[in-house]
């Protein structure tokens, strides 16, 4: 349950984040828009997020993405006015004690993020097959990994299709937690997941074999431990004292390059891979860039499967995303031939084949 001055609270947050510029104020089709990025409040996020439904009472639409939240206010000409007006409406709630040790009251229905794991699995597997229907194996691994509380690892190279299962899973979890492994250290690990509290539904972990030292995978091995009661414990210590959490219905997810022995540890690598069920991402076919790029783009023209054809070798989801929006532009084929042509540095070249870990022989 998420009690009124939590929520209270969170609104007066947003009022901070308004006079000092971590939270954005737009207008669109008569709403005005809040936006901030989901890991600047991350308390204030999961409060927002909690109340989503209480808030549409009051006229206003919650959304996400992987990377910002977002606030549409209806019937407000100016957004710190309405915040303020609901501060006010949000304290005339408030239960105080009086020493009778009454606690505060709670917004009825408001109940903490639980995720359904089934309907997640399920609309992963949507998204991903509609435009991908060879991933359907890799969806079905991740899902019998997240169904099980096990921890799924998508290895494949470069623009192979991670990072867009594991937005895909962000956008449909909305407690969710993002760790770049190349660019943390471990006491931002450890703060983000603590800011982030108990109520963490899902740690997404990119570049996992990017970790610069065997010190920053302590708070990754601890969260990739399952315990006997499904649980998952965090121990830490800050400033002077241990933090200890408890995740009840927490998952891992993490994604990495192919293991390289000229690059990565040993000593520390198998340990994680001790702890992760590695999944290789497939690679995709022609029919399925050109329906990827139709479907995105609007359209579809005549030359593009004999190109996507000749250049096979340097296609990726991020490379079809490029020709997604140069077709929708209308550039001309010429150009984006020529864009190919430059990101292909050696003609014929096969794709760079996929390297077993030691763990996988």
């Amino acid at each position: 349950m998420v009690s009124v001055g939590k929520l209270r609270n969170a609104l007066e947050d947003l009022v901070r984040g308004v006079g000092d510029g971590r939270v954005f104020v737009g207008k669109h089709e008569g709403f005005i828009v809040l936006t901030w990025p989901r890991g600047s409040m991350p308390d204030t996020t999961r409060v927002i997020a909690q109340s989503a439904q209480l808030l549409e009472k009051l006229g206003v639409e919650y959304d996400r993405s992987s990377s910002y939240v977002f606030l549409r206010i209806k019937e407000a000409s100016n957004a710190l006015e309405w915040l303020v007006r609901a501060v006010s409406a949000m304290e005339s709630l408030v239960v105080v004690g009086g020493g009778s040790g009454k606690e505060e009251e709670e917004l009825s229905g408001e109940e903490a993020v639980t995720v359904d794991w089934e309907k997640v699995i399920s609309e992963l597997s949507n998204v991903v097959t509609k435009h991908f229907s060879g991933f359907s194996e890799v969806v079905s691994e991740v899902g019998d990994a997240l169904r099980s509380n096990n921890n799924p690892l998508l290895l494949g190279g470069p623009g192979s299709g991670k990072s867009f299962i594991l937005n895909t899973l962000m956008e449909l979890v909305p407690s969710s937690v993002y760790i770049h492994m190349g660019e943390s250290t471990q006491a931002a690990i450890e703060d983000m997941v603590i800011n982030a509290g108990e109520s963490l539904q899902l740690l997404v972990i990119d570049e996992l074999d990017k970790a610069p030292r065997n010190t920053h995978i302590s708070p990754i091995l601890q969260l990739a431990d399952v315990l006997p009661d499904g649980t998952r414990v965090l121990r830490v210590a800050k400033r002077g004292k241990v933090v200890s959490m408890v995740f009840n219905n927490l998952r891992v997810v993490a994604a990495a390059n192919p293991f390289n022995p000229r690059l990565r540890a040993r000593n520390w690598w198998d340990a994680l891979m001790d702890r992760f069920i590695p999944i290789k991402t497939p690679t995709f076919t022609i029919e399925e860039a050109v329906n990827y790029v139709r479907e995105r783009a609007g359209k579809s023209p005549e030359w593009l499967p004999e190109l996507l054809r000749q250049y096979i070798d340097v296609l990726s989801i991020r490379r079809l995303d490029q020709i997604t929006r140069l077709i929708a532009t209308n550039t001309k084929q010429q150009t984006i031939e020529k864009t190919l042509k430059t990101s292909k540095s050696t003609p014929n070249t096969p794709p760079t084949p996929f390297t077993k870990p030691p763990f996988m022989k």
